[in-house]
């Protein structure tokens, strides 16, 4: 029997679907019809069809997410897969930190040589990160470091290794980095990343410092004069603080402490749907999940027009362009499902000691 919170929910996503679908052009689509679980029922068995199609590190997107929210056994192996890959190139990058003079270096012109100049937004943060270059390997070893403690592999570490970890990235001025306009700006999700891995790995505690130069930088004062692309950078960073906050979909999240982010959303309501992505809007939605907002008016909106979004021929959601891409299309739709097929309890891990490390 349902609950009356549970009957208020779905009387409120029926509604915002049903208004999808009368008001808002070009809803007559079949989609509108079907109901959330149906709609991430269908994208999970394209994904898990052709999930040989997609490349190692979105294989490791989806399986890592898809464990946490069903706690299946059948996504162990890809994420064993992955940990074991990130073991092996993280034991050698402290290695070669340790021993090698001139490793950064070729870290940093690497990274640069590659890094994509098409778009004005990636030039800018090209720009940023020339200016920055220690931060081009702290923030690949600070995202390493915390896969390895999310599948409680520390002990593939050795004591070396991880002083050689800690010493390098207690070094690094992140307090200065993560505080900055421009940061703020450019690499806005980035930034709340590195803050709550940093937290995550005991290493610096710097989410009092963050939080007050976010609040600072994208005061609710300003939400009117922000253009599309700092609106979407604002809703961004702020599902990625409240994402960090629950290490990546293992927890929920205190409603209290991240009061200020459901005020910032709530602010803005008028405007995401409006003018963020899916991929954004979706975010947000998980991140009102994560705070226990599962009443929430925006979430029933949200969670409608991503149902309306659906594609029923392609059995996901398209890109804004309209591109049925499965790989580019990866985020996008994890989260769709993650947001459509929400579970009662959150599956923390995998844990995979147990399984790179077998007891004698």
């Amino acid at each position: 029997m349902r609950t009356d919170r549970s009957i208020k929910r779905h009387w409120m996503l029926g509604f915002w679907v049903m208004f999808c679908l009368v008001i808002l052009p070009g809803c007559q689509d079949k989609a509108a019809v079907l109901d959330a679980g149906e709609v991430a029922e269908r994208i999970q068995q394209r994904y898990e069809r052709d999930f040989h199609l997609l490349p190692m590190s979105k294989q490791r997107h989806y399986a890592q997410r898809l464990y946490r929210l069903t706690g299946s056994e059948a996504y162990l192996e890809v994420n064993q897969q992955y940990a074991d890959q990130v073991l092996s190139r993280l034991r050698q990058d402290l290695d070669a930190l340790a021993e090698d003079a001139a490793f950064l270096d070729q870290v940093v012109t690497a990274a640069l040589a590659r890094y994509p100049l098409r778009s004005e937004r990636q030039r800018q943060r090209y720009h940023l990160l020339s200016q920055r270059e220690d931060l081009i390997f702290a923030s690949r070893l600070l995202f390493r470091l915390t896969q390895v403690r999310y599948y409680g592999l520390e002990a593939e570490l050795t004591p070396l290794q991880w002083q050689t970890a800690r010493a390098y990235l207690s070094s690094r001025p992140f307090q200065s980095w993560v505080t900055h306009p421009d940061m703020l700006e450019r690499y806005t999700a980035q930034t709340a990343n590195w803050v709550w891995f940093l937290h995550e790995l005991e290493f610096l505690d710097l989410r009092s410092e963050y939080v007050q130069a976010f609040q600072a930088h994208f005061p609710l004062e300003r939400d009117p004069y922000l253009n599309q692309t700092a609106l979407r950078n604002k809703l961004y960073g702020l599902t990625h603080i409240v994402i960090a906050a629950s290490r990546y979909y293992q927890q929920e999240v205190s409603a209290e402490e991240f009061a200020w982010v459901l005020e910032a959303f709530r602010a803005l309501d008028q405007r995401i749907l409006r003018e963020a992505t899916e991929d954004i809007y979706t975010e947000v939605g998980i991140s009102l999940r994560l705070m226990g907002q599962q009443d929430e008016p925006l979430l029933a909106k949200i969670e409608a027009a991503l149902i309306q979004a659906f594609d029923s021929e392609a059995n996901l959601i398209p890109s804004p362009q309209g591109s049925r891409s499965l790989v580019s299309g990866q985020h996008r739709n994890v989260l769709a499902i993650l947001l459509l097929k929400w579970p009662e309890a959150l599956h923390p891990g995998p844990r995979l000691a147990t399984l790179s490390s077998p007891e004698p």
